[in-house]
């Protein structure tokens, strides 16, 4: 099995752009790191004596595809500057384009999860003892009230909501369904 550490602090001073470091990743791995938080992980591969080397995104909900994430194969017996020329022929160039994509989804994200989180709070401002029972990937405000009366708004995307309401009396069901006749009036026709 080929260690990569050596190898990667070598490739490391040659990668454009830097400065780059190694760092070990796991057992059988070590990520070339950057300042900018692009990281490339070489790890031993299956194949006694390559190395396998692809770049690592941090968790997002971008939609990742195999062109996104280049892999290749190299001996592990060859030269820090060999190892170099792949990373930036064949990884880099996809690497480049997509990581400040992925951060910029993340940010929007974060944008989302933060209204979402404020919209939810003002949710449990209404109900009394309510309280989150969800909160990745959409909030869920929950309320069990006296006896069986329950209510829940499953928050969705662009401000829409999914509301249950169990076991509420005649008055309340007027006032909600009135809310939501008025909801419907207001929504034009497609």
């Amino acid at each position: 099995m080929v260690d990569p550490y050596p190898l990667a602090v070598q490739t490391a001073v040659l990668l454009p752009g830097g400065p780059w470091g190694a760092v070990p990743d796991s057992d059988r791995g070590v990520c070339l790191t950057h300042h900018d938080g692009r990281r490339i992980r070489i790890e031993a591969a299956r194949r006694t004596g390559y190395v396998v080397v692809h770049p690592v995104y941090p968790d997002t909900s971008f939609t990742l595809t195999t062109a996104h994430r280049p892999v290749t194969e190299f001996r592990g017996d060859r030269s820090a500057q060999a190892l170099a020329r792949v990373i930036v022929t064949k990884l880099l160039p996809a690497y480049d384009e997509t990581y400040p994509k992925v951060l910029a989804r993340n940010a929007q994200r974060a944008q989302e999860i933060a209204a979402d989180r404020a919209r939810a709070d003002r949710l449990l401002a209404l109900m009394p003892d309510a309280g989150i029972v969800r909160d990745d990937p959409s909030f869920i405000v929950e309320h069990d009230g006296p006896d069986l009366v329950r209510a829940q708004a499953h928050l969705l995307c662009n401000g829409i909501a999914n509301v249950t309401l169990r076991y509420i009396d005649a008055a309340t069901t007027e006032a909600v369904l009135a809310a939501y006749a008025a909801h419907v009036a207001r929504r034009p026709s497609p």
